[in-house]
C-alpha cells in the first residue's frame, strides 16, 4: 500500500490534570500524584460547586465524566481529590508543546490548547518509520515537558483524530485506509468524531449501531435521519474520508479574555464585598496573558450573566492600547456601573480585543496629576514583577492585596502585592 500523506494528531492525555500534576511535581507540592488517584480539576473545589473540567483515569473508572456537576461526581466518588484550574499554567504548557512539535514537523495546526495536527508527509528519509517517530516524540514530550500524549497517525485529519482516541494514555495508534474495517467500523456510532449524543440516538433507533453500519447505510437514509449536512458528513466520515490539509497555525488571536462563575451570586447587598476583588482577579489574569503574548488592546468588554441566565455586555474603546492590569480593572468597574447593579449576577467576564498591529503596549494613564508618567511606570514595573513571580512559583504564588481583604478602594490597595510564600526572600522582594 502506498501512503501519500502522513498526518499526526497529537492529543494531551487529561490535559488540565496532567499539566497541574506536572507543575505540582516540579514545585514539590505535597499530596498525591493526581494521575494515579481519583482526581479532577473543578472550578470551585472549596465549595464543591461548578463542573468537572478534567479527570484522571482512576476517576473515570467511577463513571465521572467531563462537564458533569462536581456535586454529582462526589456522590459517585466521595474521596475524589479536587484541585483548582490554573489557566495561565495551561497556556504556558500548551505553548511549550506547540514549540516542541514545530521543531519536528514542517507544518503544525493547533486545534485547541491540548491538541494539534502535524503534517509529516515527505519526511520519510529524514525520520524513517512514522510509528518510530511518534514514539520518539511521545518520549521527548514526557521527558522534557512532564506529561504524556496520544498520537494518532493516518492519511487524513479525521482518521488521525479517531486513532488518537484509541486506548490511552501515552500510546501511538495508526488508522490507515486498510485498517478502517478492523479498527473503526466495530466502534459504536456515537464514537464517530462529530456525531453527538442526540444524533447517535436517532441512528441507533434506526438499527445503525456501529460506525460500520453507518458506512454501509444508504446516503438517503442518513440524510433522512440526521439532515442534509450532517447525514452527508456521517456518510463520508464513516467511510474514512476527510480533510487532509494541515494548515500552519491558526488565525491570529483576536482577543484575550477570562470569566468566572461566582461561588455566591453577586447581589446589590454584597456588591461592595465581591465586585472589586472578582473584577481585579479577572483583570490580573487577562493582563498577565496579554503581557506574556506581547499583545495590547484598545477594546475592553465586560460580560455578565444574571441569575435568570440573561447575558449582557458593555464595551469601550480606549485612547491607547493597553495590557495594564490596573487599566483593565478600572475600565471593567466603569462598564459594570453602565450595566447596572440592581440585578443579581452569577457570572462575570472581561475580554480585551482590538490588538494594535505593529505597536508595543502603551499604558493608558489613570492619573491626571503631574506625576502621571512616574506612576504609570511604577504600575508597569509592578505588573512585570507580578508576572515574573508567577512564572517562577506558579499562578497561586502571588495575589493583589485587595484580593486578601474585602471591599476597599484606592490605588494603594489595587497595586499592593502579597507573596503567598513562607520564604519571601526567594522572590527577590524586600519590604
Amino acid at each position: 500500500m502506498i501512503i501519500e500523506r502522513i498526518i499526526f494528531h497529537v492529543d494531551v492525555n487529561s490535559a488540565y490534570l496532567s499539566w497541574s500534576a506536572a507543575d505540582r511535581a516540579q514545585r514539590g507540592v505535597e499530596g498525591p500524584d493526581l494521575l494515579t488517584v481519583p482526581a479532577a480539576v473543578t472550578g470551585d473545589p472549596e465549595s464543591r460547586h461548578g463542573v468537572i473540567l478534567a479527570k484522571s483515569i482512576p476517576a473515570k473508572a467511577f463513571g465521572i465524566h467531563t462537564g458533569e456537576p462536581t456535586a454529582a461526581a462526589l456522590r459517585k466518588c466521595p474521596h475524589l481529590y479536587l484541585i483548582k484550574p490554573d489557566f495561565d499554567l495551561y497556556q504556558r504548557q500548551s505553548e511549550a508543546l506547540m514549540t516542541l512539535l514545530r521543531s519536528y514537523a514542517p507544518v503544525v495546526e493547533p486545534v485547541s490548547v491540548d491538541e494539534a495536527f502535524c503534517d509529516f508527509t515527505g519526511t520519510g528519509r529524514l525520520y524513517g518509520d512514522p510509528c518510530v517517530l511518534a514514539d520518539r516524540l511521545r518520549a521527548e514530550i514526557r521527558t522534557k515537558l512532564g506529561f504524556t500524549v496520544n498520537i494518532g497517525i493516518a492519511d487524513n485529519k479525521l482518521l488521525a483524530k479517531m486513532a488518537s482516541d484509541f486506548q490511552k494514555p501515552d500510546r501511538t495508534h495508526t488508522l490507515f485506509p486498510d485498517e478502517i474495517a478492523s479498527k473503526m467500523w466495530p466502534l459504536p456510532v456515537g464514537e464517530l468524531y462529530g456525531v453527538g449524543r442526540a444524533t447517535a440516538e436517532k441512528l441507533e433507533k434506526a438499527a445503525i449501531m456501529t460506525i460500520g453500519d453507518a458506512a454501509r447505510a444508504p446516503l438517503a437514509e442518513l440524510v433522512r435521519l440526521a439532515g442534509q449536512k450532517c447525514g452527508r458528513y456521517i456518510h463520508e466520515a464513516a467511510n474514512g474520508r476527510g480533510d487532509d490539509q494541515v494548515r500552519a497555525g491558526k488565525e491570529a488571536e483576536q482577543s484575550v479574555g477570562n470569566s468566572v462563575t461566582l461561588r455566591e451570586d453577586l447581589t446589590p447587598e454584597n456588591r461592595d464585598r465581591l465586585l472589586r476583588p472578582t473584577l481585579l482577579s479577572l483583570a490580573e489574569s487577562v493582563g498577565s496573558r496579554l503581557r506574556r503574548k506581547g499583545h495590547a488592546g484598545r477594546t475592553v468588554t465586560l460580560t455578565v450573566k444574571t441569575t435568570a441566565f440573561r447575558t449582557r455586555s458593555r464595551q469601550t474603546q480606549l485612547k491607547e492600547p493597553t495590557d495594564s492590569t490596573a487599566v483593565i480593572f478600572e475600565t471593567a468597574l466603569r462598564l459594570f456601573d453602565e450595566i447596572g447593579a440592581r440585578e443579581s449576577y452569577r457570572l462575570l467576564g472581561i475580554t480585551v480585543s482590538g490588538f494594535a498591529a505593529g505597536e508595543g503596549p502603551v499604558q493608558l494613564s489613570l492619573f491626571t496629576d503631574t506625576e502621571a508618567e512616574a506612576r504609570r511606570e511604577k504600575q508597569k514595573k509592578l505588573d512585570a514583577m507580578a508576572d515574573s513571580i508567577r512564572e517562577r512559583f506558579g499562578g497561586e504564588s502571588l495575589v493583589r492585596g485587595s484580593l486578601m481583604k474585602s471591599g476597599g478602594k484606592g490605588d494603594d490597595r489595587q497595586t499592593n502585592l502579597i507573596r503567598k510564600n513562607k520564604n519571601p526572600e526567594r522572590s527577590g522582594l524586600t519590604e
